[in-house]
């Protein structure tokens, strides 16, 4: 670029000509406005909602109470309290998630080995209370029983 046309570009503030050619080209177009709760967004594949644990076909939950969930969770908000079987194998006391506290990264789904945690496309959790917004085990369960078949973001 020579000398003249920088000149010539700087006097004539082209980039600001060139976004002000921008806005005027889209500034008669019809905004695009949903009615939210008549008309629901589409929800893609890959999104990450509402956390789900899973169970095994025989109704036994396949989370194995390794921990490992809630190490790798950057918020901390997975809280795990475990005990042991008389069979030597651990048994879950406590499985609590702050869903308030959640980045919804999805970290913990890819650290469970045995894939017992998922994340379904459920992403209405809208609450008047926190209490309701800590789920627990069994709520937990519940929305995989709820969502067992569907498709879920690490399936």
């Amino acid at each position: 670029m020579s000398g003249l046309e920088k000149f010539i570009k700087t006097i004539f503030f082209w980039e600001i000509l060139k976004g002000m050619k921008l806005t005027f080209k889209t500034m008669f177009d019809k905004p695009v406005t949903r009615l939210y709760p008549k008309e629901k967004p589409v929800v893609p594949p890959v999104s990450r909602g509402l956390h789900a644990l899973r169970r095994h076909p025989n109704g036994k939950e396949m989370c194995i109470a390794c921990g490992l969930c809630a190490a790798y969770c950057p918020t901390r908000c997975i809280n795990i309290r475990t005990s042991e079987n008389p069979d030597h194998s651990k048994a879950i006391d406590v499985y609590e998630i702050e869903i308030l506290k959640c980045l919804f990264c999805g970290y913990c789904v890819e650290a469970c080995p045995v894939r017992a945690l998922t994340m379904t496309q459920e992403y209405e959790l809208a609450s008047y209370t926190r209490e309701s917004l800590l789920y627990t085990k069994a709520m937990l369960l519940a929305n995989g029983d709820r969502y067992v078949g569907k498709e879920t973001h690490f399936d």
